[in-house]
Order: C-alpha cells, then sequence, then structure tokens
C-alpha cells in the first residue's frame, strides 16, 4: 500500500511549476530592478555632467563667479546666494535630483575654471546596498581653462 502511494506520488507533477516559479520569480525582479536602477544613475550623471559643464563655461567666460575661491556647499543652502556664483547654477540645473550634493567651483588668476559636484551615491538608489560594503560617491567634474602658447 505505502509502495503504491508513493509510485502514484512520483508519477504525478502537480506543484513542479510552483516551485520553479518560486525560483525564477524573485530573481526575475532582482534583474529588472537593477536594470532600472542602473538608468536612473545613468541619467542622473548625464545630468550632473551636463550641469558642471555648463557653470565651468560660464565661469570661464566670466558670466559667473566661483563664489569666493574654493567654495564647498549643498545645494540645499545655495538657495540663499546670489544667482551668478557656480555653486547656484549647478543646483538650478540639478535640482530634480534627490540627495545631498556637494558643489566646489574654483577659478584661478589665468581664468581657467573648475567645477565639481559630488553625491552619495546612496542618495540616488531606490534600495541601501551598505550591507555591499557602502555606496561610495557619483562625481561629475568640469573644467575650462585660457589655453596659453
Amino acid at each position: 500500500m505505502m509502495i503504491r502511494k508513493l509510485k502514484r506520488f512520483r508519477a504525478t507533477c502537480q506543484g513542479g511549476v510552483m516551485i520553479e516559479a518560486a525560483i525564477a520569480v524573485p530573481l526575475f525582479i532582482i534583474l529588472v530592478s537593477s536594470i532600472i536602477q542602473l538608468g536612473f544613475i545613468a541619467n542622473s550623471y548625464v545630468q550632473m555632467q551636463d550641469a558642471v559643464r555648463f557653470a565651468a563655461r560660464e565661469m570661464s567666460v566670466g558670466r559667473v563667479t566661483s563664489g569666493g575661491g574654493v567654495y564647498t556647499n549643498t545645494c540645499a543652502s545655495a538657495s540663499g546666494q546670489a544667482a551668478t556664483t557656480a555653486q547656484r547654477v549647478v543646483c538650478d540645473q540639478v535640482s530634480a535630483l534627490p540627495g545631498n550634493f556637494s558643489v566646489v567651483a574654483d577659478q584661478n588668476a589665468s581664468g581657467a575654471s573648475l567645477v565639481r559636484l559630488t553625491i552619495p551615491l546612496n542618495d540616488l538608489l531606490f534600495f541601501n546596498i551598505s550591507f555591499l560594503g557602502g555606496g561610495g560617491t557619483l562625481t561629475a567634474e568640469a573644467s575650462y581653462g585660457n589655453e596659453e602658447s
């Protein structure tokens, strides 16, 4: 009698698809969310790069100032600055991105300008990945200068 039940149990395929789905669906969800997250980070980096390139170009032609040498600021407090500082120009362009940005702008005596925008990567992520050893930072940098020959 027990042998008959075991043979019948082995002959049925009920539940096999459920087990396969229980393994495959979480992996598929992780894959899709990772692709979406990577796209969001890439888009954020392009926005950051465009903002620093624009601010460095504006600084090199004299339309905006560096804000007094090397100056680090977060975008939340940049709103009180004059619209003619590089930090304010960068923050206005990336205001849609989440996080606490750090903007550094510098211009040397010959007119060469450097603008660097940094954001903690964990501020951009949908999921906290600190269990993987920290998130690091995403940095965009641009410089324009007067080349002397």
